[in-house]
């Protein structure tokens, strides 16, 4: 991907986004005015030190920021990411490829709990969210595979 500004800008916030943050929230954890991050996202060009305490921030690397190792490929046209699609009664497919997927720090938080407990305490675990799974209307499944492989 061309590493311009305007790649770099909606990687900005699709990172934050993905990360939990709004702007205020992240300029006021990088000790920043709401007002000067919003320039600086939106001018896709944080200064070095900056770059780095966003990556951090964002559980991403510098790189991911400036080249685009993203959960959804290139950005263009300003298109929603296939993965991040309101998922309704179309049953609209979610794109869940290992490279398409970057967790966020509550995703993260919750691959460290289910770690934490044993295979039948996992088991009862995947079970209820597959539980909820089908009472939206999707089917787990068609998005994991077969419910055995936890």
């Amino acid at each position: 991907m061309i590493n311009s500004n305007e790649n770099i800008s909606k990687r900005l916030a699709q990172f934050r986004t993905l990360a939990g943050y709004t702007q205020k929230t992240a300029a006021e954890a990088i000790g920043m005015t709401k007002n000067s991050y919003a320039r600086m996202e939106r001018a896709g060009n944080p200064k070095l030190d900056l770059l780095k305490q966003l990556a951090d921030l964002f559980h991403v690397t510098t790189n991911d920021i400036l080249y685009g190792k993203t959960p959804f490929g290139n950005l263009q046209n300003n298109d929603t990411p296939k993965a991040f699609k309101d998922v309704g009664p179309e049953k609209t497919t979610i794109d869940t490829r290992p490279d398409n997927i970057i967790l966020t720090a509550n995703e993260k938080n919750i691959i460290k709990l289910c770690r934490a407990l044993n295979k039948d305490q996992r088991k009862e675990v995947v079970d209820f969210i597959y539980k909820h799974i089908e009472e939206s209307g999707l089917d787990g499944d068609d998005i994991l595979g077969k419910k055995d492989n936890y």
